[in-house]
């Protein structure tokens, strides 16, 4: 059920597809709401993807990890330390990945965007680190 702009300027609430239609809203306008919420449900998919893997709060330690650790020379990094800079940088490369993904599933209606196939894997240092936090 989605709402629409009829052509009269008022809003009809609630509204099937068909309903628009039998109600005389433009195929452009049903078309705009249809698209308005493919980006609602592909958006919320990409973040509940992320989300499973880094919490809000796990993200929020990784940057705060990543900037202690930046902030030695490479010279006096730890293992542990280097790996974690390794893993975040992959992580936000994978961040980055299935942020475009969200951008093209968004565009390409013809594409089931729950398909765990549409969206780049996380890598596997990726998944490690952010776990780890």
């Amino acid at each position: 059920m989605f709402d629409f702009k009829k052509p009269n300027g008022a809003i009809l609430r609630n509204a099937t597809v068909e309903a628009a239609r039998a109600n005389g809203v433009s195929e452009d306008e049903i078309a705009v709401v249809l698209k308005a919420e493919r980006k609602r449900l592909v958006s919320e998919e990409c973040r509940r993807r992320i989300y499973a893997h880094a919490s809000a709060e796990a993200q929020t330690n990784m940057g705060l990890a990543v900037g202690v650790i930046g902030a030695k020379t490479a010279s006096n990094r730890t293992d542990a330390e280097v790996a974690i800079l390794a893993g975040a940088t992959a992580a936000l490369g994978w961040v980055q990945a299935m942020r475009a993904a969200n951008t093209a599933l968004i565009e390409d209606a013809g594409t089931d965007f729950l398909d765990d196939a549409a969206w780049p894997e996380i890598p596997a240092e990726a998944a490690q680190v952010a776990a780890s936090f």
